[in-house]
């Protein structure tokens, strides 16, 4: 209902015609016509929307917990509604691909956990979580890989609580560097959906390469860059 109703804001609906329409909509069990005249006045206390000459309209998200809560839990339905109200992203931004720590220590630690179920017991003690000693090394997991276990990998994972068909991270200059200096280097990404991670994939850097910025001299070089992957170019599970 709260969608719905942000989006007859989005549109500036009439607050007379909402009213109508509401009356004409489905009665079901807690989605009734006084369910969503409930929801519509949350929405205008928590100032989500608010009326403006009889139409409805946009508000802000900056500070309702409940959208900050469902943004950070990976909530597709709120991830929407906030997307729609924070028009030009303040807010949304600051819960983009590894935005907050502990979001990407979930990532990490989803990784970790999922090498020591499905590698052979004497391989086990090979994984190293070394990002919780050193995180400038350019990548935060050693570990076998599941497909060659005398092969060992250096896993960069990037975590993210943003839904959609692109994986949205950040990644450095010494994360890109490492990476394309080893060919082991992979790219992992994890996705925080309602709360749980889930691996998406994984690619070597050299994928997507080629798009990255070029330093014109040594007066001006770049430290960070923010990188959209689309999902259908992760290479299922871990290397």
């Amino acid at each position: 209902m709260a969608l719905d109703i942000v989006k007859a804001a989005r549109d500036r609906m009439f607050v007379q015609e909402f009213d109508r329409r509401a009356k004409l909509l489905p009665h079901m069990a807690g989605a009734g016509y006084i369910d969503r005249l409930r929801v519509l006045d949350e929405l205008i206390e928590e100032q989500v929307i608010g009326v403006d000459e009889r139409h409805l309209v946009l508000g802000k998200i900056d500070g309702v917990e409940w959208i900050m809560s469902g943004l950070e839990s990976g909530n597709e339905v709120i991830w929407t509604i906030a997307e729609i109200v924070d028009r030009r992203g303040h807010v949304v931004r600051k819960f983009d691909s590894d935005g907050l720590s502990q979001i990407g220590q979930i990532g990490e630690l989803a990784v970790v956990q999922h090498l020591y179920r499905e590698l052979p017991e004497p391989r086990v003690s090979q994984v190293k979580h070394v990002s919780q000693v050193d995180d400038s090394l350019g990548y935060d997991i050693v570990a076998p890989s599941l497909k060659f276990h005398d092969m060992v990998q250096l896993l960069e994972v990037k975590t993210s609580v943003r839904p959609g068909e692109n994986f949205n991270l950040f990644i450095s200059r010494n994360e890109y560097r490492v990476g394309l200096n080893n060919p082991n280097w992979s790219l992992v990404c994890v996705q925080i959906v309602r709360d749980q991670p889930k691996i998406l994939g994984h690619l070597p850097i050299t994928a997507i390469s080629d798009r990255f910025p070029n330093d014109q001299d040594n007066l001006v070089k770049w430290a960070s860059c923010r990188v959209t992957v689309p999902r259908k170019l992760l290479n299922d599970g871990l290397p």
